[in-house]
């Protein structure tokens, strides 16, 4: 027969039992708090080590300095390309490339660049430019990832400033643009003899003040844009352009198309076009506008889709309609295939080496 305890020795076994368990209870808290800890040290490690580096590399231009032509094909590389001609290079003098050419050999995603620093700009303090002066061929590639957001800044885009220089074959994707004035999503300012052709963009470019497009935010000084075409939202305070935000001074901008969503300039007067937000001809002749369309859909500040001055060799471009966009992706044959290095397809937008461009929502 078993024992029989007394109320006592109960409440002591009771009691010992209690104590017992809490080791087994403080061990398993401690248990959950070490995975914790851990799984936060992990994450903290991964972090750490795959964190984007953001760090310009030059290498590729410091091994030859001296050479005329260079293939780059990192965010890095790129980046080194703009501290180079930029002057801030580390242990690597000033080039503005004149005379040389700069070749993608492969797409780049530069989103690691969360505020993108542009090739070439201003410089305040000596009241001159600092700017890209060479050849920049994409090789037909694309850049994606884009992101400028510097609304007090002038001369922002993937090039700040071309001066005498090149920008050919590229298409950027996906851009986001704030600046306080001159945004482009190719450059900034196209100036003094330089070009863009054979470009394309997607995305969204504002400038707060003025000067919004979505090629260059200003073409002038015998410059010019051709064979090219944006799709981007372009806004601005004054002078909004589906291509170029102002043109000026014998420069042009032909066999091009405006198919932005939207071109608005918000100032009480301001001035916005489909193709060029504003035209200043100058002593250095007239401008040109040739054979340039744009789509007419297109809305202004007010959501109005009403341009005046259209045409192919003015202001707002010829009309075409999203069906005539997507009837053989050349629109109105000017990026056919062949020697331009165009592929166009039914249904959607131009692409470049041997890629075409999924048509945006508004042009559906």
């Amino acid at each position: 027969m078993p024992a029989v305890l007394s109320i006592t020795e109960r409440m002591r076994e009771m009691k010992m039992a209690r104590i017992s368990e809490k080791p087994i209870q403080v061990t398993a808290a401690l248990r959950r708090r070490g995975s914790v800890l851990m799984t936060a040290l992990a994450a903290l490690f991964v972090a750490v080590t795959f964190a984007p580096a953001q760090t310009p590399d030059t290498r590729w231009y410091a091994a030859r300095p001296k050479a005329k032509s260079y293939a780059i094909s990192t965010a890095d590389e790129l980046a080194g390309l703009a501290a180079i001609v930029n002057g801030t290079a580390s242990g690597v003098a000033r080039d503005n490339f004149a005379g040389k050419t700069v070749k993608l050999a492969g797409g780049i995603d530069i989103s690691i660049y969360d505020n993108w620093t542009p090739i070439g700009r201003w410089d305040p303090a000596a009241n001159t430019s600092v700017p890209f002066s060479g050849t920049f061929d994409g090789g037909g590639h694309v850049i994606s990832g884009l992101t400028i957001n510097r609304p007090d800044a002038q001369d922002q885009g993937l090039f700040g400033y071309v001066e005498r220089g090149q920008v050919k074959n590229l298409g950027l994707e996906g851009v986001n643009i704030s600046a306080r004035t001159a945004a482009g999503a190719v450059a900034g300012i196209v100036w003094l003899k330089s070009g863009v052709t054979n470009c394309y963009t997607t995305g969204v470019v504002t400038a707060a003040v003025s000067h919004a497009g979505g090629i260059a935010g200003t073409l002038v000084d015998s410059s010019y844009i051709t064979r090219s075409y944006s799709a981007a939202e372009v806004r601005s305070g004054d002078h909004a352009g589906g291509i170029a935000g102002r043109i000026g001074g014998n420069s042009s901008i032909t066999y091009c198309a405006a198919l932005n969503p939207v071109v608005a300039a918000t100032d009480s007067d301001p001035m916005a076009g489909r193709i060029a937000g504003s035209i200043a001809d100058s002593r250095l002749g007239p401008v040109t506008l040739a054979n340039n369309a744009a789509y007419d859909g297109m809305k202004d500040d007010d959501g109005s889709a009403a341009w005046p001055k259209k045409g192919a060799d003015k202001q707002n471009g010829a009309d075409i309609t999203a069906a005539e966009i997507a009837a053989d992706g050349s629109i109105g044959g000017r990026f056919k295939g062949g020697k331009s290095g165009w592929t166009s397809v039914r249904g959607k937008l131009p692409g470049l080496g041997g890629r075409t461009v999924e048509t945006p929502g508004h042009l559906r």
